[in-house]
């Protein structure tokens, strides 16, 4: 999914999350060294692994959560965008009449 870009399975607080578990580069380093059987790792080291296979990683998790905002924005603001388009119409016709 996020390899992808799906956002389907996200919301924008999922998205706020899964940036705050970004390893640090010292972790990122060491998980890298680990030579050991990776299933020894604990279940979040394992995540990490997981989320470094990912390509720019961080750079997807933070496009989606920029157009996840994005559509909770234009959802709020698209009724009021309707309500002016209305009035505009209302008044467009009102001055067309009368003039």
């Amino acid at each position: 999914m996020i390899h992808k870009g799906d956002r389907t399975k996200f919301d924008v607080e999922i998205l706020k999350q899964l940036l705050k578990l970004l390893p640090e580069k010292h972790e990122i380093e060491n998980l890298k060294s680990f030579k050991e059987e990776k299933a020894k790792l604990a279940n979040a080291d394992q995540l990490y692994l997981l989320l470094l296979r990912v390509p720019s990683y961080q750079l997807r998790i933070e496009c989606m959560l920029i157009c996840e905002e994005t559509s909770v924005l234009l959802e709020m603001l698209e009724p009021k965008a309707e309500t002016i388009v209305r009035a505009c119409k209302g008044k467009w016709e009102t001055n067309t009449h009368q003039g």
